[in-house]
């Protein structure tokens, strides 16, 4: 059998050596831009409240909701523009249409756009080329959210819901919110006029409306209800119904041949005399082009014995935002590696200068003061954190006010939404990177090389 000669075996180990430095430094260097989607690593946190009065807890059926997702990311991380943030929607949330959005600095600039993809329910965040997210040297912290509602058919009625915010990937893997939500009040038994309307889950050009006449039952006499849309939608001709609904809950259909379509977005009905409630369905669809963000309409009853009531329902179309604000780098500029050196003090003299004579004369000199020695150490560098930072959440953001029925909408989230408790951030595997990993590699060769050849000189003189 044919041996194999190790004689040049330091040479052998040296180049594996080598080659096996160059693959650690080179796979960590490079894992920056061969991370591709880091996906939700850096979401730290993801609530919903109520958009009318922020409300975290108890909730109702067709509440008008927003749902926002906090991110931290640390300095180090560097986020490529082909790195996108990604999360998902929860499916308890209804998601008519897709969207585009921007998320801003707080001054105003542009840092990353944002998509909602309606089939995938994924809302996919691209951080831009100049934005901080891309910067290692600088941390960046912010929030981004959508409006939108309760899908019915995928929630409980007064009892716990849990939404999954499906966030394995993230420094919350598993989290979850419980939420509980009324299956309605009963409406105030004063109530003469109300309004409803929502977007239809499948079709984000179809509107559904619903009036309540006369909850209290009253007797009005010439009863007679005016509906009109604002110019962003048109009455859908055969969409229109009508009920009585008596005590017994049964739904009584009611003639609608009194009603009249005055134009595309008006109409009137005459109910005459009624002591009942009643209650009018009909639909809108979307004008082509229409690129408004909300969509209105106003009813009017009025009856001889009754003061004219009016009510308008704005529908918001799903939409979204959000806000960051960028840390200042903590990465100081970096010195010289060889500190410059500290001028030399001049050097006292040993023998103080023979004072003038006084009228009477010290029989010691006074010793000079010692000069100050200057430090010949240089200034300590500020050394660069560890992968694991601590990061505080934006401040409160105000938001956009929105205009609702019969509704105040308070201009700022609540301290419980926007000051988010601080959350340890870890920087994803394949995510990290720093500049010094160059210069370890660098020094590690050049050490394996000096190692290499000491070992072919040992080599060759024993040979």
């Amino acid at each position: 059998m044919k041996t194999i000669d190790f004689k040049n075996r330091p040479l052998l180990v040296f180049f594996a050596s080598f080659l096996l430095m160059l693959g650690i430094g080179a796979g960590t260097a490079m894992s920056k831009v061969s991370a591709g989607d880091v996906s939700s690593a850096y979401i730290t946190s993801a609530s919903v409240y109520k958009t009318s009065n922020h409300q975290t807890d108890n909730f109702d059926p067709y509440d008008d909701l927003t749902v926002r997702w906090n991110f931290a990311i640390p300095k180090g991380a560097g986020i490529a523009v082909d790195q996108p943030i990604t999360v998902v929607v929860p499916d308890v949330f209804q998601v008519p249409n897709s969207l585009d959005f921007q998320i801003h600095e707080q001054n105003g600039d542009v840092i990353a756009n944002a998509h909602l993809d309606k089939n995938t329910r994924e809302i996919t965040v691209h951080f831009t080329s100049d934005s901080a997210a891309t910067d290692v040297n600088r941390a960046l912290s912010g929030y981004f959210e959508i409006n939108s509602n309760w899908d019915l058919s995928k929630i409980s009625f007064n009892t716990k819901n849990t939404i999954n915010w499906q966030l394995d990937h993230s420094i919350i893997p598993g989290a979850s919110t419980d939420v509980y939500i009324n299956q309605g009040n009963a409406p105030d038994k004063t109530e003469v006029l109300s309004k409803f309307g929502w977007f239809d889950l499948k079709d984000p050009t179809l509107l559904h409306w619903k009036v309540r006449i006369n909850y209290r039952k009253q007797n009005i006499q010439n009863a007679v209800v005016v509906d009109q849309l604002d110019g962003n939608s048109t009455f859908v001709p055969d969409s229109f119904g009508s009920t009585i609904d008596s005590s017994d809950g049964e739904a009584v259909p009611v003639d609608l041949s009194k009603l009249t379509m005055d134009s595309d977005s008006k109409f009137h009905i005459d109910f005459g005399d009624i002591n009942q409630t009643y209650v009018l369905t009909y639909e809108s669809r979307l004008k082509s082009g229409s690129q408004a963000s909300s969509y209105g309409n106003a009813v009017n009853l009025t009856g001889d014995n009754l003061s004219t009531q009016s009510k308008t329902m704005m529908v918001e179309k799903i939409d979204g935002g959000g806000n960051a604000s960028v840390g200042p780098s903590t990465t100081p500029s970096i010195p010289s590696t060889t500190p410059s050196t500290p001028s030399k003090p001049s050097t006292p003299s040993t023998t103080p200068s023979t004072p003038s004579k006084p009228s009477t004369p010290s029989t010691t000199p006074s010793t000079p003061s010692k000069p100050s020695t200057p430090s010949t150490t240089p200034s300590t560098k500020t050394v660069a954190p560890t992968p694991v930072v601590k990061m505080a959440q934006p401040a409160a953001t105000a938001q956009p006010s929105e205009s609702k029925a019969n509704t105040t909408v308070p201009a700022f989230a609540p301290a419980e939404i926007a000051a988010q408790p601080v959350a340890e951030v870890a920087l994803p595997k394949t995510a990290r990177f720093v500049s010094s990993h160059w210069q370890v590699l660098i020094l590690t060769a050049i050490a394996v090389l000096l190692v290499g050849f000491t070992l072919i000189l040992k080599n060759k003189k024993r040979s």
